[in-house]
C-alpha cells in the first residue's frame, strides 16, 4: 500500500527524500498500530468522574488514551485515503466487533478536512499530546503528518487545476487512491457551499501559520496559496448582495475560469444565505477581514445577521440562565469557537459559557444521561441507520422544532471543554463508559438514551470536535494571524459591537456547571456492553 503513495511529478525529489526517511512509520501508520492488549481501548472504565474532576494527573493520562485511540480512525482505509491526504467522512462499524467493516464513506466534505488539519496543526505545534493521534512516537509523528498534508495539498492543487470554476474552494468531494484524488461527489458537481469552506479556510489559516513557525516555508508557500486564491474569488462566489452571502452557490461552468457569469444562487429553502450567528459566521468573518467588501457591504451583512442572534433564557429551579438562542441548540452550532479567538470578546464568552451552562443543566434536570449535538440516528441490530439526526437540542432556547430527543452523542462535551476542561471530560466520560461506546477505532457515533441501540458508525464530526477542544481548538493560533495581519482589533470590535447591542444583563452566570445525573444503561444492550475486540480474555 505504501506503493500506492502519490508522488507528484513537480515535487518529485523532496517527496521521494522523505519517504525514504519515514518508510517504516508510515507503514505503521497504514496498518493501525499493534498493541499486545486490544481492550484498553475500553480504558473509560478505569477511570473514575471524581478523579477527572478533581487530578490532574488522571486528566492528562485519560486525555493520552482518547488521543491515541481517536487517531485510530485517522488511518488509512478508516477515516482517510492516505495516498490523496484527504479525509473520509467516516466509516460503518461491525455491531458486535466494534472494528471497521466494509467500506468508508466515499465523500467527504471541506468541514470534515478542517477537523483533520486542526489535529494536523497541533501535532506540528507541538501541543502536549497531539502526537499520540498519529503515532506514539513524536518524530515519526511529525513526519507522517508533514507526508499526510503533502498528499492533501496536492490534490487541492489538482482539483483546482480540474475545476477552476470552484475558485478554490470545495464542494462536497470523493477522494481517490489514483488521480484524479479529489472530484465532486453525487449532488455536487456544479454546486459549492460557504459554510463548510468557512470552517476549511480557518483551518488552513492556522495550519500555515505554525508550518512557517517550524520553517516548512516550501508547504506554507503552497497553502498559503491556496488560502490566497480563496481569498481572491470568495466575494465572485458567494456574494449575492445586500449583505446577503449564499449558503451554496451553483456553478453553470465548472471547466471556465472564474467570472460573475457563471455564478448564481442555488436552488434553496431557509436558510438561503448565511445570516446565523453560528459555525456559518466563520465565512463571514473572512469576508469580512478579508474579502475586499466596501465599509457599506459590509454593515450590510452584519446587520442582516443581527436579526437571529437573540437573547433567552433557560429556565432553572434555581434561577434563569441567559445565553444566546440556538438553532436547535445543538452542540454543533459553537464550531466557530474552535477556530477563532471569540472568547476574548467578555461579553461573547460570557454569553458562551451561560450557554454550556443551560445544556448541562438541561441534561441533569431532564436525567438525561448526555447532551444533544446533531448526529447519525442509531439503528437496531442488522438495521441500516434511518437518518441523520440534525434537529436535536433544547426546545426552550431554540428558533426551530427539536423533534429528537432520544438520542445522545459525546461530542456534544466539545464546547464545555473550552471552558471547563474537568467539567468538560466528566460529561464525555460518562459517555465513552455507555455501552459499545469504545472500540478499536475510538469512540462511536452515538447511542439512544434508553442504551438498547447504538449508531454503528465513527465519523469525523462526531469524533473529532471533542479532540480539537481538548487541544484547545486553533482559536489562539488565529488571534496570532489576526494580530500579524493587523485585522485582530476589527475582529473583537465587530463580535463586540454586536453582542453588546444584544446581550445588556446576563442572568444565571453564580449558577455552576451540572454534571450528569443519569448514566447510560449497561445492562440493556444486546448481547453485551462491550464490542468484543474490547473485551479481556476471560
Amino acid at each position: 500500500r505504501v506503493n500506492q503513495q502519490r508522488i507528484p511529478t513537480y515535487h518529485s525529489q523532496s517527496i521521494a527524500m522523505l519517504r525514504s526517511l519515514v518508510a517504516a512509520c508510515i507503514l505503521v501508520f497504514l496498518f493501525g498500530a499493534i498493541y499486545a492488549q486490544p481492550w484498553d481501548c475500553r480504558f473509560a472504565l478505569n477511570y473514575t468522574q471524581e478523579q477527572l474532576l478533581t487530578s490532574e494527573s488522571a486528566r492528562q493520562s485519560f486525555i493520552r488514551q482518547v488521543l491515541h485511540w481517536e487517531g485510530q480512525f485517522n488511518t488509512n482505509g478508516a477515516g482517510m485515503n492516505f495516498p490523496s491526504g484527504l479525509t473520509y467522512d467516516g466509516h460503518p462499524l461491525d455491531y458486535f466487533t466494534g472494528n471497521i467493516t466494509g467500506e468508508p464513506h466515499l465523500f467527504s466534505a471541506p468541514s470534515k478536512e478542517s477537523l483533520q488539519v486542526n489535529v494536523l496543526t497541533h501535532v506540528l505545534a507541538g501541543t502536549p499530546h497531539a502526537y499520540l493521534f498519529i503515532s506514539d512516537d513524536p518524530d515519526q509523528a511529525k513526519n507522517i503528518t508533514l507526508q499526510i498534508l503533502e498528499n492533501k495539498i496536492s490534490s487541492y492543487e489538482g482539483f483546482n487545476k480540474l475545476f477552476p470554476g470552484f475558485g478554490g474552494f470545495f464542494p462536497w468531494f470523493t477522494p481517490n487512491s489514483t488521480e484524479p484524488y479529489m472530484v465532486p461527489t453525487n449532488g455536487w458537481t456544479n454546486q459549492v457551499p460557504s459554510l463548510d469552506n468557512g470552517e476549511l479556510i480557518w483551518a488552513l489559516s492556522a495550519l500555515t501559520y505554525i508550518l512557517n513557525d517550524i520553517n516548512e516555508t516550501q508547504l506554507a508557500q503552497r497553502y498559503q496559496a491556496q488560502m490566497d486564491l480563496m481569498t481572491k474569488n470568495a466575494m465572485l462566489v458567494f456574494w449575492q448582495g445586500f449583505g446577503r452571502v449564499r449558503t451554496v452557490t451553483l456553478i453553470s461552468n465548472t471547466s471556465a475560469q472564474p467570472s460573475p457569469a457563471i455564478y448564481s444562487q442555488a436552488p434553496c429553502s431557509d436558510p438561503c444565505y448565511l445570516d446565523d450567528p453560528y459555525e456559518g459566521e466563520l465565512f463571514v468573518d473572512w469576508l469580512t477581514l478579508f474579502g475586499n467588501l466596501t465599509k457599506d457591504q459590509i454593515e450590510d451583512m452584519w446587520t442582516l445577521k443581527l436579526k437571529k442572534l437573540q437573547s433567552v433564557d433557560y429556565v432553572t429551579p434555581e434561577g434563569n440562565i441567559t445565553c444566546q438562542r440556538g438553532w436547535w441548540f445543538s452542540a454543533h452550532e459553537q464550531w466557530k469557537y474552535l477556530a477563532l479567538p471569540y472568547l476574548d470578546v467578555p461579553i461573547n464568552r460570557r454569553v458562551f459559557e451561560n450557554g454550556e451552562r443551560a445544556r448541562t443543566w438541561n441534561s441533569y434536570l431532564n436525567s438525561i444521561p448526555g447532551m444533544y449535538a446533531s448526529v447519525n440516528d442509531v439503528a437496531p441490530i442488522g438495521q441500516p441507520i434511518p437518518t441523520y439526526v440534525s434537529a436535536t437540542g433544547i426546545q426552550e432556547i431554540a428558533f426551530e422544532n427539536v423533534t429528537y430527543y432520544d438520542v445522545v452523542t459525546g461530542y456534544s462535551a466539545f464546547p464545555l471543554l473550552l471552558i471547563n476542561q474537568s467539567y468538560g471530560l466528566a460529561w464525555y466520560h460518562m459517555y465513552l463508559s455507555g455501552p459499545r461506546m469504545q472500540g478499536p477505532i475510538g469512540a462511536t457515533e452515538a447511542i439512544n438514551v434508553t442504551g438498547t441501540a447504538i449508531s454503528p458508525l465513527t465519523t469525523w464530526d462526531s469524533k473529532i470536535p471533542t479532540v480539537n477542544a481538548i487541544l484547545g481548538g486553533v482559536a489562539h493560533i488565529n488571534r496570532e494571524v489576526l494580530k500579524l495581519k493587523g485585522v485582530y482589533e476589527d475582529f473583537y470590535n465587530r463580535i463586540n459591537d454586536q453582542w453588546s447591542k444584544i446581550f445588556h444583563k446576563l442572568e444565571g452566570e453564580d449558577l455552576p456547571f451540572m454534571l450528569p445525573s443519569a448514566q447510560l444503561p449497561n445492562d440493556a444492550m444486546p448481547f453485551g456492553p462491550d464490542f468484543t475486540l474490547c473485551q479481556p480474555p476471560k
